[in-house]
Order: C-alpha cells, then sequence, then structure tokens
C-alpha cells in the first residue's frame, strides 16, 4: 500500500493586506495570498492560504502587503458551483506561520526602527545571473560526472 503524504512549504511576500473572518462558532480564520517567484524562470505563483485561530489573528494584526511569510500547512482541495457550473480551488490551510523580515508592515504595532524586527538588506554583492550560472554550472558537472559512459558496464 502506498503511504500519503500531505506537506506544503513556502516562502514569499503577501501580494495583498490579510482578510480577518470569524465562522459561525466564532473561531477566526485570515485568508493570505502569497506571492512565489520562481528563480529559474523568473515566474510567480499565487497561492491562497488559509491561517485559523489565534494565529489568524496574529497574521491580521501583524501583517500586510509586501510582507515576507514561510507557511507550512497541507494542501485542501473544495469544489463549488458557479452559475452552474462545478469549479474547484485548491489552498493551502495553514499549520505554522513565520513572520519573516522584509517588506513593509503598516499594520505592526512592532517599531522597525527600534531593532524588533530588522529591515531587510539584500547581499551587496548578490548578482542573480551569476549564481544562476554557478547553478547550471554545478548541474552540468553532476550531469557529466554521473552520466559519462564507461567501457567496463557489460551491455
Amino acid at each position: 500500500m502506498a503511504v500519503s503524504f500531505n506537506k506544503v512549504i513556502i516562502a514569499g511576500n503577501l501580494a495583498k493586506d490579510p482578510e480577518l473572518n470569524h465562522t459561525q462558532s466564532g473561531k477566526s480564520v485570515a485568508n493570505l495570498v502569497v506571492a512565489v517567484n520562481d528563480f529559474y524562470t523568473q515566474d510567480v505563483y499565487y497561492f491562497k492560504v488559509a491561517v485559523w485561530g489565534k494565529q489568524a489573528e496574529n497574521c491580521a494584526q501583524y501583517l500586510s502587503k509586501g510582507r515576507g511569510v514561510l507557511v507550512e500547512g497541507r494542501l485542501r482541495r473544495s469544489q463549488y458551483e458557479y452559475k452552474g457550473e462545478k469549479r474547484y480551488s485548491t489552498e493551502i490551510n495553514a499549520n505554522n506561520v513565520q513572520f519573516l523580515s522584509g517588506g513593509s508592515s503598516t499594520k505592526s504595532s512592532r517599531n522597525e526602527e527600534s531593532g524588533d524586527v530588522p529591515p531587510f538588506k539584500e547581499e551587496p554583492d548578490f548578482n542573480e545571473e551569476r549564481k544562476r550560472k554557478e547553478i547550471e554550472e554545478d548541474l552540468n558537472n553532476v550531469n557529466d560526472e554521473y552520466y559519462e559512459e564507461d567501457d567496463d558496464i557489460p551491455f
């Protein structure tokens, strides 16, 4: 029997401010949209994230558009009807949301100037194209190393 495993970890920036709602039973839920950049293709992927309970309230209080987050959770697929047509939506049901430094947080009651949240500083000598070339060279070296023909192989 195959083992199932449903775990997602993403790191990115909030594409919009969190939306805090409450269920009929009074439980807090924050809806986030996290933008994640693909390093290789330069594409941006947007993920819907649901955060529950006290963590949802903290997200709504301290996070805002552009702020960095790391989200751990599991995928959840839901079905709904729109104009008589069945549609599906996939979102991340968060178990843990870590606030990352970077971006701006106008809602935060913390004072970034005082050092409670250190400002994001990019490495001064970081060159994205150089890093990409280094990774490609490493991959080519690995491929050459493992796929060289060996005359000792009998087939």
